[in-house]
Protein backbone atom coordinates (compact mmCIF):
# COMPACT_ATOMS: atom_id res chain seq x y z
CA UNK A 1 0.00 0.00 0.00
CA UNK A 2 1.00 3.32 -0.89
CA UNK A 3 1.59 5.54 2.32
CA UNK A 4 0.01 8.57 0.53
CA UNK A 5 -3.10 6.34 -0.15
CA UNK A 6 -3.29 5.51 3.34
CA UNK A 7 -3.27 8.70 5.05
CA UNK A 8 -5.16 10.47 2.46
CA UNK A 9 -7.78 8.16 2.68
CA UNK A 10 -7.60 8.30 6.94
CA UNK A 11 -7.25 12.01 6.53
CA UNK A 12 -10.66 12.16 4.29
CA UNK A 13 -12.23 9.58 6.25
CA UNK A 14 -11.18 12.05 9.75
CA UNK A 15 -13.12 14.80 7.87
CA UNK A 16 -16.49 12.98 6.96
CA UNK A 17 -16.37 11.66 10.79
CA UNK A 18 -15.84 15.34 12.10
CA UNK A 19 -18.57 16.86 10.29
CA UNK A 20 -20.69 14.37 10.63
CA UNK A 21 -20.15 14.57 14.48
CA UNK A 22 -20.19 18.37 14.21
CA UNK A 23 -23.79 17.78 12.73
CA UNK A 24 -25.20 15.59 15.61
CA UNK A 25 -23.16 17.58 18.00
CA UNK A 26 -25.30 21.34 16.99
CA UNK A 27 -28.44 20.40 14.85
CA UNK A 28 -29.58 24.02 15.62
CA UNK A 29 -26.89 25.75 13.69
CA UNK A 30 -27.92 29.11 12.07
CA UNK A 31 -26.40 28.68 9.33
CA UNK A 32 -27.93 24.80 8.82
CA UNK A 33 -27.47 23.57 5.42
CA UNK A 34 -29.88 20.93 4.61
CA UNK A 35 -29.05 17.73 2.19
CA UNK A 36 -32.39 16.62 0.94
CA UNK A 37 -30.89 13.31 -0.43
CA UNK A 38 -28.63 12.62 2.81
CA UNK A 39 -28.59 8.71 2.25
CA UNK A 40 -26.83 9.47 -1.07
CA UNK A 41 -24.32 11.67 0.14
CA UNK A 42 -23.74 8.96 2.89
CA UNK A 43 -23.07 6.16 -0.04
CA UNK A 44 -20.88 8.62 -1.70
CA UNK A 45 -19.18 8.90 1.47
CA UNK A 46 -18.54 4.78 1.47
CA UNK A 47 -16.72 5.22 -1.62
CA UNK A 48 -13.28 6.83 -0.07
CA UNK A 49 -13.59 4.27 2.52
CA UNK A 50 -14.22 1.55 0.16
CA UNK A 51 -10.93 2.29 -1.68
CA UNK A 52 -9.12 2.56 1.68
CA UNK A 53 -9.75 -0.83 2.78
CA UNK A 54 -9.08 -2.01 -0.50
CA UNK A 55 -6.01 -0.59 -0.91
CA UNK A 56 -4.97 -2.14 2.66
CA UNK A 57 -5.95 -5.33 1.52
CA UNK A 58 -4.21 -5.30 -1.77
CA UNK A 59 -0.98 -3.75 -0.18
CA UNK A 60 -0.62 -5.92 2.81
CA UNK A 61 2.51 -7.57 1.88
CA UNK A 62 4.33 -4.31 0.76
CA UNK A 63 7.41 -3.22 2.60
CA UNK A 64 8.61 -0.11 3.49
CA UNK A 65 12.71 -0.94 4.80
CA UNK A 66 12.13 -3.27 7.53
CA UNK A 67 8.64 -3.21 8.22
CA UNK A 68 5.07 -3.71 6.18
CA UNK A 69 4.41 0.09 4.57
CA UNK A 70 0.97 -0.26 6.37
CA UNK A 71 2.68 -1.24 9.81
CA UNK A 72 4.40 2.49 9.06
CA UNK A 73 1.17 4.21 8.23
CA UNK A 74 -0.17 3.40 11.70
CA UNK A 75 2.94 4.57 13.13
CA UNK A 76 2.83 7.62 11.72
CA UNK A 77 -0.93 7.96 12.30
CA UNK A 78 -0.67 7.31 16.01
CA UNK A 79 2.23 9.35 16.21
CA UNK A 80 -0.29 12.59 15.13
CA UNK A 81 -2.64 11.44 17.51
CA UNK A 82 -0.30 11.60 20.27
CA UNK A 83 1.33 14.91 19.19
CA UNK A 84 -2.47 16.71 19.00
CA UNK A 85 -3.43 14.99 21.87
CA UNK A 86 -0.51 16.40 23.99
CA UNK A 87 -0.57 19.81 22.39
CA UNK A 88 -4.52 20.06 22.91
CA UNK A 89 -3.81 18.88 26.77
CA UNK A 90 -1.06 21.78 27.03
CA UNK A 91 -3.37 24.04 25.55
CA UNK A 92 -5.81 23.56 27.73
CA UNK A 93 -3.80 23.63 31.13
CA UNK A 94 -2.48 27.28 29.62
CA UNK A 95 -5.20 28.66 28.40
Amino acid sequence: MELDVLLYGLALLLEFVALWRLRVRNPICTDRIVFPWAAAIAALAAGPIAVLLLAGYRGRTERAGPISALTLGLIIVATGVVVYWLTERRRVRSG
